[in-house]
């Protein structure tokens, strides 16, 4: 008779070793770091033209750059806007409608 194993919430972290999974947590806020960084100190980055237009919330933070970091890590859709109006339809022989 087969027995069954309960599984615990945590389960999807036993593939990979633990140091993995730091090292993806790490690299993951490095990438936000850097983005934010670069954001801060380009000429034509969301915090210059935030600053033009007295629009603070349009400006890029840590933490807006750490919540589109993991967001693209796990693929939820962060920065993807409706792209259904920017794409025409195409027939099947690729001529749009």
């Amino acid at each position: 008779m087969q027995t069954v194993k309960d599984s615990n919430l945590g389960s999807f972290l036993h593939p990979f070793g633990k140091t993995l999974w730091i090292l993806v947590g790490l690299s993951v806020h490095v990438v936000a770091l850097v983005l934010y960084l670069l954001d801060r100190f380009s000429p034509f980055g969301r915090f210059k033209l935030a600053k033009s237009d007295d629009a603070e919330e349009d400006a890029l933070n840590l933490s807006s750059a750490m919540w589109f970091a993991w967001g693209v890590l796990l693929n939820s859709g962060i920065g993807e806007g409706n792209h259904d109006s920017s794409i025409p339809a195409h027939s099947h022989n690729g001529v749009a409608r």
